[in-house]
């Protein structure tokens, strides 16, 4: 399995995803929505060339996030199995989809 090290949580917004994320990359990030004064995790996601990009899109529908820059579309697809299964996000119904072919299976539970 990889080893996850999540950025820390921070405010959804593009001042925040700028001052963050310096770089154009794949990678995998976590959604959270605040309920009742407290940041709860609601979705895991990835992008396969510009977590960024991909963050910007869900402004205004989450308040923070944390991401983790991943080098090449398959890791970020291995990170992001990994947190499905760990966290598991009310807002996931389904297991995350590979990029392709061959991606390989998700290491943990084989998909």
């Amino acid at each position: 399995m990889t080893v996850l090290s999540l950025s820390e949580r921070n405010v959804l917004s593009s001042t925040t995803i700028a001052q963050a994320i310096r770089r154009k990359s794949a990678g995998v990030y976590v959604l959270s929505a605040l309920e009742e004064g407290v940041a709860n995790v609601r979705r895991v996601g990835r992008s396969d060339d510009d977590v960024a990009e991909a963050l910007r899109d869900s402004i205004g529908l989450y308040s923070h996030f944390a991401f983790v820059y991943a080098a090449s579309p398959k890791d970020a697809y291995e990170i992001e199995c990994e947190l499905y299964h760990s966290l598991r996000p009310p807002e996931n119904p389904i297991h995350p989809v590979k990029p392709d072919e061959n991606a390989g299976v998700c290491p943990v539970c084989g998909r």
